[in-house]
Parts: C-alpha cells; sequence; structure tokens
C-alpha cells in the first residue's frame, strides 16, 4: 500500500495526464502481482481421495480414542470419562459407609472404571469392520459436514450394534476384575435404604461408549480445524481443501 501512494505521488508531482495514466498503470500491476502471489494453488479433490481421506480419518479418530480410554487410569484417573458410581448408589453411599461397607462403595468405583478399560481394546476391531463398510456417498457427505459429523454417523448408524458386540466384552471384563460380586454384596444391602442399582454391564458400556464417542469428536474437531493433526499427505490435502475458512 505504501508503495502505491508513493509512486502515485511521485507521478502526480508532474499534473500531466500522461503521469496519471502511468501511476494507474503502474499500480495496476502491483496489485495484480501481489494478489497472484498470494494464491496458494489447492486441487479439488478427487471423490477416491476424500473416500481414502475419511476412512483415514476414522481410523486415526479411532486409534486415538481407543489409545487415550483403553490404557491403565484412563477412566480411573481421567476428570472427564471417569465412570461414576450409579445414581441410586450414590444416594445411599453415606448409609453404606456408615454401617462399614464405604471399601466396597469404593472398590465398585475402582472396578467398574478398570473394567471399561479393560474392555475398550476390543471394540478396535468393531470400528475398523464399520469403517470397511462405509458407502461413498456416506463418506462425500462426512467430508463436506459439521465439525463432529464423522461421530454422529458413528452414533447414528452403529450405536446399536456395536453396543450389542461391546456389551459381551465388558460382561467378560467386569466378572474379571470382580465386580459382579461386588455389585451382589452392595445391592443386598443397598436394598435395605430402598436402592435399586442398574444392570452394571449396561451400565458400564454406555458410559465406555459415550466417552470413546467423546475422544472420537475430539479428534475429528481437531483434523477439521488444525493442519497439524492431519498426519498424511492425503488428509492435508482433503481436510486442507474443505477446511471452514
Amino acid at each position: 500500500m505504501f508503495f502505491h501512494i508513493f509512486v502515485l505521488a511521485a507521478l502526480l508531482s508532474g499534473c500531466e495526464t500522461q503521469n496519471l495514466k502511468q501511476a494507474g498503470d503502474i499500480i495496476i500491476k502491483e496489485i495484480n502481482k501481489q494478489q497472484a502471489s498470494n494464491k496458494v494453488s489447492s486441487p479439488v479433490p478427487t471423490t477416491e481421495e476424500m473416500v481414502k481421506a475419511i476412512k483415514q480419518a476414522l481410523i486415526k479418530g479411532s486409534a486415538q480414542a481407543v489409545d487415550t480410554l483403553g490404557t491403565s487410569g484412563g477412566f480411573l484417573n481421567s476428570k472427564q470419562y471417569h465412570i461414576p458410581l450409579p445414581d441410586p448408589l450414590q444416594k445411599v453411599s453415606s448409609n453404606l459407609r456408615a454401617i462399614g461397607l464405604g471399601k466396597y462403595v469404593d472398590e465398585f468405583d475402582q472396578t467398574m472404571n478398570k473394567a471399561a478399560e479393560k474392555a475398550v481394546p476390543e471394540a478396535m476391531d468393531v470400528f475398523k469392520n464399520m469403517i470397511s463398510k462405509m458407502t461413498v456417498t456416506d463418506a462425500l457427505a462426512l467430508i463436506k459436514g459439521k465439525e463432529n459429523a464423522v461421530t454422529e454417523y458413528f452414533k447414528k448408524t452403529q450405536d446399536s450394534e456395536l453396543k450389542q458386540r461391546f456389551l459381551p466384552i465388558v460382561s467378560r471384563a467386569t466378572a474379571e476384575v470382580g465386580v459382579t460380586n461386588l455389585y451382589n454384596k452392595l445391592q443386598a444391602q443397598a436394598n435395605l435404604f430402598g436402592a435399586n442399582l442398574p444392570d452394571t454391564n449396561n451400565y458400564v458400556t454406555d458410559y465406555a461408549l459415550k466417552a470413546l464417542y467423546g475422544e472420537f469428536a475430539r479428534v475429528e474437531k481437531e483434523i477439521r480445524k488444525d493442519p497439524l493433526a492431519r498426519t498424511t499427505a492425503l488428509l492435508k490435502k482433503v481436510f486442507g481443501y474443505y477446511q471452514p475458512k
């Protein structure tokens, strides 16, 4: 801009029509030159590239969600995803502690979260199977969707099947870490205070899936908005092209 003003001032000093024309021509050329240099070549991704990119993003999101949650302390030590005591048990926990059952309440809390941690890694194969069945139409719609479009797609189309396949995994995990025995002990005592505990396996499964979707949505948002989160050339090209301006 200062260059334009300098040129215009210098040429106007002669107060001649020819100089004015020259000034205009020079400024227009300079503006065109700067605009051309600011343009970044961004070829439109092909349909094949878009489909591959969305599947790459799905695998990346799944893997990161599983890695984050399916590790020691992934649920137990997480402020965001720690599975709380079922509401009926929370309401009578002080009564149970008063009669010396506090350690069972604490152990139940820990074992629920450890069961979720043990079960989550088993979900990776389920995710991969879902991704392999994704249609071209679905993939193209998701590329151009909102920041959590992929996450919502998972929840809408696969939640029921995923839960059916995930529940037995959680059931085995809860049995391995002793949730069932603790549950039975606490249920017997909670009944004395009018509390009916929910089915532990369904409760843990619902929270585990909610956490998976939460982590998946976080990764998806990063890929869509943060260039540094696009770890392959294909992700850079496709999501860079469709990145919100």
